[in-house]
């Protein structure tokens, strides 16, 4: 409100984690390309031969939470220990994983698309831990031992209940640290079991820009197409009235 009373307002749109899913098209959730596999497979296809909208893919994604973990018929049964069980289970661990073709996708989102000088990043491979909805500290190394370039590739998020970070060492305590490091590197090697679904590398600078803007356009035609059909009911609401 300025001296003569006059209001200004201004809606400010609420802060989000950047879920590299959101901002490079062409990706697709795990979940999604199993259901598709299964289907082929019940109706008595060839479950590799994916339709061509899951194939040459910028990247992968998936969620999991700590019951894909500690379960004993669940997903990754085996990989934690009795301990690793026990706090992924104190904690609710929440885990979020994208695997991209190439680390060019971090370039062009980064340099490209948001603008930053030259070498400064807000969105590449690593282990990001969180507790409380928040990010705490910066990006982990993931801990691969072969192939460690995927871990340039691989971006994870591992979210703790109630986990109270050590303020004096700016991270979490070493045991929750090295659990969400045995996690990450359980999630890139599963990615790695569909690698053959992302395109293959080679050298080109990738067209999320290009592509960004065709997947903005797509929604906003699904979006009119929803608000005519919304319409349109009403309208056959009032006429029968």
């Amino acid at each position: 409100m300025d001296e003569n009373g006059e209001k200004t307002e201004k809606e400010i749109t609420d802060c989000q984690y950047i879920y590299p899913h959101n901002v490079i098209p062409t990706s697709k959730e795990l979940k999604t390309i199993r259901k598709v596999q299964q289907g082929l497979i019940s109706k008595g296809k060839d479950g590799s031969r994916l339709p061509s909208a899951y194939q040459r893919l910028n990247g992968l994604f998936d969620y999991w939470t700590y019951q894909d973990f500690i379960s004993t018929d669940c997903e990754f049964r085996g990989i934690l220990d009795d301990q690793e069980i026990k706090l992924a289970e104190n904690h609710k661990l929440f885990i979020y994983g994208f695997f991209g073709y190439s680390t060019k996708l971090w370039d062009k989102f980064n340099d490209d698309i948001v603008g930053l000088r030259k070498g400064e990043r807000i969105l590449k491979g690593g282990l990001q831990l969180a507790t409380n909805y928040m990010p705490q500290g910066e990006l982990l190394v993931i801990p691969l031992t072969k192939t460690i370039g995927y871990q340039n590739v691989t971006h994870v998020v591992v979210h703790f209940e109630e986990a109270d970070p050590d303020l004096g060492r700016k991270g979490f305590q070493p045991e929750l640290e090295d659990l969400a490091k045995h996690i990450a590197t359980t999630v890139c090697r599963r990615f790695l079991n569909w690698k053959k679904l992302l395109k293959k590398e080679t050298g080109a600078p990738p067209d999320i820009l290009e592509a960004r803007n065709i997947h903005d356009w797509i929604r906003e035609q699904e979006k009119h197409e929803e608000s005519q059909s919304s319409n349109n009911n009403k309208r056959r609401c009032f006429s029968a009235h």
